[in-house]
């Protein structure tokens, strides 16, 4: 028995190393302001963000991915809110709406986030309404679920959602994405290249909040 243990004690050490060790890291280039940027987003663009704590470093790992997170914007009001499921950062946890500088001035993770540009804004009304089946949701955290999709398909517990998961069903519902998988198997790398039914996303920009007044 002890033995036994000695192993799996091993085999955790080895993966945390590697997950630390073999992380993708951030890899930006022409960065942009985001005071800049900002005046520019609009309602279905994508923003992509990499985070510094364990189980984001294993997502980065597992997807082989420089960025652990996923959400969507929508312009309301000439104010930009993100659309996301997120551990809360000392405030609700799972399926938020909050304002992306809000967002960005509480993340513990990179200040430098990656974005892209829908060609045209999509239907405000169509977001939130499909937005609404999941505003109850808590965070979905299990990484075990997460890196083998047969088991997130079969135990799938309905009141939790990834982050990517939300998106997929947001834009899937609202009749812009036709999926592929089912959307409890999406990741956030799946929609660096996502096509949609209507409209296309420009190339990755990368957004520096760290400098932002």
């Amino acid at each position: 028995m002890i033995y036994v243990l000695i192993i799996v004690i091993l085999f955790i050490i080895i993966l945390v190393i590697r997950v630390y060790v073999m992380c993708p890291k951030l890899q930006p280039n022409d960065i942009r302001k985001f005071s800049d940027s900002i005046l520019q987003m609009k309602t279905g663009d994508l923003v992509f963000m990499s985070g510094r704590l364990s189980g984001e470093n294993f997502i980065k790992w597992y997807t082989e991915f420089e960025f652990s997170h996923v959400g969507l914007l929508l312009k309301e009001d000439d104010k930009i809110y993100i659309i996301d499921a997120d551990a809360g950062q000392g405030h609700k946890s799972g399926t938020r709406v909050q304002l992306l500088s809000d967002k960005m001035k509480r993340y513990k993770g990179h200040k430098i986030f990656g974005w892209k540009q829908i060609s045209h804004k999509l239907d405000n009304t169509k977001i939130l309404q499909n937005l609404h089946k999941h505003i109850h949701k808590d965070l979905d955290t299990n990484l075990t679920a997460f890196a083998f999709p047969s088991i997130r398909n079969n135990s799938k517990n309905q009141n939790t959602i990834f982050c990517a998961e939300l998106i997929a069903h947001i834009l899937s519902d609202s009749g812009y994405l036709n999926l592929t998988k089912d959307c409890v198997q999406y990741s956030p790398k799946d929609f660096i290249n996502i096509q949609l039914n209507t409209g296309y996303y420009n190339v990755l920009n990368y957004v520096d909040y760290e400098n932002y007044v």
